[in-house]
């Protein structure tokens, strides 16, 4: 019925698709942990917060594991981003740390965005 793409479609789509069911899993073991922890040891609610913390820190590693390995990885063999007509070959990430660079020199005229306005001034008395 699915061709062999339509089937590597579907494995990575369920596989996406359980990081939300883990996610809802890790928090409520966490909370259902630390409760059993506070009574045991009558700290309530100590270790539901700490369960509930260490659950949900568990649930987004994992949506992160998740994301970072399903990043950027077209559906299609024959995938090739659009072009933009951006040449981004002569990019340089120093030219951020030169502050010399980044400072307008005295030759250059002041930018203003919009004209500095009156606010007592009616536009309509004109």
């Amino acid at each position: 019925m699915l061709g062999p793409e339509g089937r590597k479609q579907l494995r990575q789509a369920s596989k996406i698709a359980t990081v939300g069911i883990e996610m809802g899993l890790a928090v409520v073991l966490g909370l259902f942990g630390g409760r059993w922890i506070d009574g045991k040891l009558d700290t309530a609610p100590l270790f539901l917060f700490i369960g509930l913390f260490f659950g949900l820190a568990t649930g987004f590693k994992r949506l992160w594991d998740v994301s970072k390995k399903n990043a950027h990885k077209p559906t299609t063999p024959d995938y090739e981003p659009p072009d933009t007509g951006y040449d981004d070959s002569d990019w340089d990430d120093t030219s951020w740390d030169d502050e010399e660079e980044n400072e307008p020199s005295s030759d250059d005229p002041p930018h203003e965005a919009h004209p500095q306005e009156d606010p007592d001034e009616d536009p309509e008395d004109d």
